[in-house]
């Protein structure tokens, strides 16, 4: 950790992959720069071949190599991942049972690995600082977007986490954001009802409001409007679970999330975006009980409650 950011060690990272039907009889290095343009140009190519990085079977691959039948390739890369500003992962922890850990996750910080990040996500920090907190890894229940704050669920073993999903599939978990968005929010509870669909722009992944996409509902109430930051704090509650589906819909509205540039906030300062959007607070049974109350600080809120 340094400046309130934690920096991964560089590492080397092995990619495998068997030789895809497609790819059989054709050259190595012309079916990885047509495949991985934006990171398998014929330089590198050429320069990962020389150092030994590139292997098929085991041994290094050479130039003119060409894909067999249950060919295996290899990729060494060194791995730099971005840093994500966290503190001492001990301080997220915020309830714990016997079967379930209870963070509160900052953002720009990943929940599992995908995309640039292997080790600066919540589930490789928390085991590499954190391992007794589970005799494995933790199995994370649900999920949060990289960029969003807030209370997640983390199962201490696999049995624990098939029970937790079972219950969100149910409907027996109740998930509520708290969202400082652009204007002045509309009074009274709103339902927005507006089907999602996935696209790209800009080399980011991101859904869209489409009359073919999956159905999508979320209720919206406004907690407070402050005249002179033009913000409103609102209250969100997916009644459906599609990724983005809250940034999606606020922007909709005409209300986007102040720092979420993606979908059209203007106030996004580097590492700050969407620290104002909060995971506030989660209800659920276990064991026949509820969890104990919790406090946890939200970005736009002054705390969250888990009861």
């Amino acid at each position: 950790f340094r400046d309130g950011l934690r920096h991964a060690v560089p590492y080397v990272y092995v990619w495998r992959s068997f030789a895809k039907r497609r790819w059989l009889g054709r050259q190595v290095a012309e079916v990885l720069t047509s495949e991985f343009p934006a990171v398998m140009s014929p330089a590198y190519l050429a320069r990962a071949m020389a150092a030994g990085r590139l292997r098929i079977n085991g041994r290094p691959c050479e130039a003119g190599a060409v894909f067999r039948d249950r060919d295996l390739l290899e990729h060494h890369a060194l791995r730099r991942e971005p840093p994500v500003a966290a503190s001492d992962p001990r301080e997220w922890i915020i309830a714990e049972t016997a079967s379930l850990v209870v963070v509160n996750k900052p953002a720009t910080v990943p929940v599992h690995q995908s995309g640039r990040f292997h080790r600066n996500t919540v589930v490789g920090i928390l085991a590499a600082e954190c391992p007794d907190l589970a005799p494995t890894d933790l199995y994370p229940v649900h999920r949060l977007d990289r960029e969003t704050s807030g209370l997640l669920l983390l199962a201490r073993n696999a049995g624990a986490a098939r029970r937790m999903c079972s219950a969100i599939a149910a409907g027996s978990v109740h998930k509520r954001y708290v969202a400082a968005v652009e204007g002045c929010f509309p009074e009274g509870t709103h339902v927005v009802d507006a089907p999602l669909a996935q696209g790209v722009r800009a080399g980011a992944g991101y859904h869209a409001v489409s009359p073919d996409g999956r159905p999508a509902v979320t209720e919206c109430r406004r907690l407070r409007y402050c005249p002179r930051q033009d913000l409103s704090l609102v209250l969100c509650r997916p009644r459906t679970g599609r990724s983005h589906q809250i940034r999606i819909h606020l922007a909709w509205m005409g209300h986007p999330i102040g720092d979420d540039a993606l979908y059209g906030g203007t106030r996004a300062k580097g590492a700050t975006r969407n620290r104002l959007f909060d995971a506030s607070r989660i209800s659920l049974g276990e064991g026949g009980r509820r969890l104990a109350a919790a406090e946890a600080h939200a970005a736009p809120a002054a705390a969250a409650v888990w009861t």
